[in-house]
């Protein structure tokens, strides 16, 4: 019999229920509420996780996660991550040992201790949803995925109406993109070469990302040594999904309001016409 944790439905319901999009509001820092997102994507796609001398099995982590995270411990989380963490799998540690040790054994959270946890501990990954660095048996192997050689493409990507020329850009620039600052510097031409699209053609779906709400663009300059300030790359900024998809959802929603407008019009118009028709008549 499936596990009902098993299920993409259960996942959906989760990450809906509890992260998402009024933590935004509470915590607006998009870099952070970003980090937490990716933070709990990775316990929930974990096959077992190691704090210290307790292991949690996949199904074990998600029963925890959908049962006891609520909005106030993820904020402690993510009060106690900002002190002393550097990176997404620090926080994934602190979640789960505040759902589970320190529920024990309060004085785990004292910052010393807690920066201990994370040093005993890991996160293994295998036939999950991050196959591309499946079987990671400890930090180092999980920052080789950090460092670049590997990375996520959302699966919402594919449901904000965007076209196969924007979704390679934007492809590329998360496989450029820093990962603790989210940003990237490539040049219209150094994403050309690596994608096989002309330079306009590449500021055509850049802009276009950037009207989509997925990216945030600003102008860089470079100073040589001379002392000349010249025009540097842009600087790329990629954002929280759930902004784009708001942004559509928006869009969709005046879209059909619109046409629903237009209907309520042809329908008096005609009704309109009968009523002179007859009056005619």
């Amino acid at each position: 019999m499936e596990n009902k944790f098993d299920s993409p439905e259960t996942a959906q319901e989760f990450f809906d229920r509890l992260f998402a999009y009024d933590l935004l509001d509470r915590y607006p820092n998009h870099k952070v509420a970003a980090e937490v997102d990716y933070s709990l994507r990775l316990l929930w796609s974990a096959e077992k996780v190691c704090i210290q001398d307790w292991s949690f099995s996949r199904e074990r982590i998600r029963e925890i996660l959908y049962d006891e995270l609520t909005p106030e411990i993820l904020l402690n989380a993510i009060g106690a991550y900002k002190i002393y963490c550097t990176a997404p799998w620090d926080l994934s540690i602190i979640i789960l040992a505040m759902l589970t040790l320190c529920k024990y054994d309060p004085d785990l959270l004292e910052p010393t201790k807690m920066n201990e946890l994370r040093e005993q501990s890991m996160i293994c990954f295998a036939g999950t949803d991050f196959t591309d660095y499946a079987n990671a048996k400890n930090k180092a192997d999980f920052f080789s995925y950090a460092k670049g050689k590997f990375f996520p493409l959302p699966q919402r990507i594919f449901s904000l109406g965007l076209s196969s020329g924007e979704i390679l850009v934007y492809a590329y620039l998360l496989y450029r993109e820093d990962r603790k600052t989210f940003k990237c510097h490539p040049s219209y031409e150094t994403i050309g070469k690596a994608v096989g699209m002309s330079k306009n053609t590449v500021k055509k779906y850049v802009d276009g990302l950037h009207e989509k709400r997925l990216i945030e663009t600003c102008y860089t300059t470079v100073q040589t040594k001379d002392g000349h300030v010249h025009n540097g790359t842009l600087e790329y900024t990629i954002l929280p999904l759930n902004i784009a998809e708001e942004y559509y959802d928006a869009k969709q929603m005046k879209r059909l309001v619109q046409e629903q407008a237009k209907v309520n019009l042809f329908k008096k118009l005609a009704k309109f016409d009968k009523k002179r028709e007859r009056s005619k008549g």
